[in-house]
């Protein structure tokens, strides 16, 4: 893993490969804590390790039950794992947000997948959940455009999307349905989905305040009030492509 400034210039490297401490086997996904800490999810070592502000090496967490891909984690350092796609060949509502004690053991679950995105035979395995400054926890589920709204302990408290010409569920086999990217949450209150390279913007209650913004960028994700994408450049498919560029955009 690489560190970078907000400049986009290199400070160093974070961990290396491997099964000792501070090491890692398939590092997935990462998340800040609100002191600076540094948690880095590793998949293949069913473990999150955590790195101080200054980068090192603090513990790790060993999954007591397989940790999942996706991590979140709030201001009480409360952590959160998310499961996108359930098994098209037998598709089930299981639930997508899973609760763990520090000790890494599973304590809670919430949030079934939705029932009509059953209708899409197809895999999507990507995050899907943002916590706010409040704890709340955002939801979007990346095969139907949707955002559900959860307490810190899983109370479903509001969910909200609109009907657009931009999203439709796409069911028929062999076809790639449309895939939504998000959420993501700004500090100053608002909650994004990527819809089809479009933006949909809501407040934190819910209320749509404007939509279908062309945004053909990747969002990778959301830091504060800045909205970071990925971008490659076109090339021969033959080519050995080159690292992807990182855009941050700021929110004024």
């Amino acid at each position: 893993m690489y560190i970078f400034s907000d400049q986009g210039k290199f400070v160093r490297e974070l961990g290396r490969q491997g099964q000792g401490p501070g090491e890692y086997l398939n590092p997935v996904s990462i998340d800040i804590s609100r002191n600076g800490d540094i948690w880095v999810a590793d998949y293949g070592g069913n473990r999150i390790n955590i790195y101080s502000e200054d980068f090192k090496f603090v513990r790790s967490i060993i999954g007591k039950t397989r940790l999942l891909h996706y991590l979140n984690i709030n201001s009480r350092d409360e952590i959160y794992m998310y499961r996108s796609s359930a098994n098209p060949l037998r598709p089930s509502t299981a639930d997508t947000i899973f609760r763990y004690d520090i000790e890494g053991r599973k304590i809670a679950s919430f949030a079934p997948f939705p029932k009509e995105a059953l209708e899409v035979k197809f895999w999507s395995v990507q995050d899907g959940i943002a916590i706010d400054k409040d704890d709340f926890i955002y939801e979007i589920n990346p095969l139907y455009y949707r955002i559900r709204k959860f307490s810190s302990q899983g109370e479903l408290k509001t969910s909200f999307s609109r009907k657009t010409k931009i999203f439709k569920i796409i069911a028929k086999e062999g076809e790639r349905p449309i895939i939504v990217y998000g959420p993501f949450v700004l500090e100053k209150g608002l909650v994004m989905a990527h819809v089809n390279k479009f933006l949909e913007i809501y407040d934190t209650d819910g209320n749509f305040i404007v939509g279908e913004i062309p945004f053909p960028q990747k969002i990778i994700c959301a830091f504060k009030n800045s909205l970071y994408t990925e971008v490659w450049d076109e090339g021969d498919e033959e080519e050995v492509q080159p690292n992807p560029k990182i855009i941050r955009y700021k929110l004024r």
